[in-house]
């Protein structure tokens, strides 16, 4: 499970619960234990103590890992929910009910998010398609030049919008926005390598929140140069945000004697890197 990913869903799971009046801890230990997340409310004489699992896997989760929470709720005593982004196991699921053990499956994230008109993006991964040679053959011309290929997973918000009937893909990075030649769809991403896995080696870009890329794209369709850069017209009275997903996307970045250049590294197209 990928770190960051994991993390945004323990921050679900926590606002969630504190919308119901729950105080709430992160990450803490317990008789031993790392706890994703601690719960507890008081209702007049009554208590409620929870602890809460968060397992962000792609894969339904089976009953080993239901069998090792058991574990950690028999040794606190707190009542036991376990959630993920996905599902859980036919005998995951026999198991946690013989233990009395609450299962929150993908069905109920997505109900959690509505509740909260919280947008919980899972962040997604494509892996490069062009290994660093292949990259260096790009540049044949410069060859001798050549100082360094390093690569480097740029973040991108990925915005589908509809406008007049029309529906367009826009990403947005932290330098701006821009429009995708040919719309990826992230549930179809053809052409392309997508995982949930964060890469072993990788270097990451800093992100942006996504309150500031909805505002890069809100200034975006106010701005009459952009729009006709982007979409080719000239205003843009109303338009519906349909679906916003998160990438790393892989880019080589190459140093010459002189200048920089930026290779997509999936489509290996390349641009000068402006400095």
């Amino acid at each position: 499970m990928a770190y960051q990913k994991g993390m945004s869903l323990e921050r679900l799971i926590e606002k969630y619960l504190k919308r119901y009046e729950f105080k709430t801890e992160r990450n803490v230990i317990l008789n031993g234990h790392e706890i994703d997340v601690l719960a507890h409310k008081r209702v007049g004489p009554f208590s409620f103590d929870l602890i809460v699992e968060a397992k962000c896997y792609s894969n339904p989760v089976g009953k080993e890992d239901v069998m090792k929470f058991s574990q950690v709720i028999a040794d606190t005593g707190y009542k036991g929910i376990m959630v993920t982004a996905s599902e859980f196991t036919k005998d995951a699921r026999e198991y946690a009910k013989s233990k009395r053990i609450e299962l929150w499956n993908g069905k109920m994230v997505e109900r959690m998010k509505e509740e909260l008109n919280e947008n919980f993006l899972i962040e997604n991964y494509v892996l490069p398609y062009l290994p660093p040679s292949r990259v260096r053959k790009t540049l044949k011309g410069f060859l001798r030049k050549v100082r360094s290929v390093e690569l480097v997973y740029e973040p991108h918000y990925v915005f589908e919008i509809r406008y007049r009937g029309k529906s367009l893909t826009l990403k947005c990075a932290k330098l701006g926005l821009s429009a995708w030649a040919k719309p990826p769809r992230i549930e179809r991403f053809k052409n392309y390598v997508l995982t949930t896995e964060a890469p072993r080696e990788r270097k990451l870009k800093k992100r942006i929140s996504e309150e500031e890329a909805r505002s890069i794209l809100i200034d975006a369709m106010k701005d009459k140069r952009k729009l006709r850069a982007l979409l080719g017209e000239k205003s843009i009275q109303e338009f519906e945000v349909e679906h916003v997903n998160f990438l790393y996307y892989p880019i080589y970045l190459v140093e010459f004697s002189s200048k920089k250049y930026i290779v997509d590294g999936v489509t290996g197209e390349k641009e000068v890197l402006n400095t």
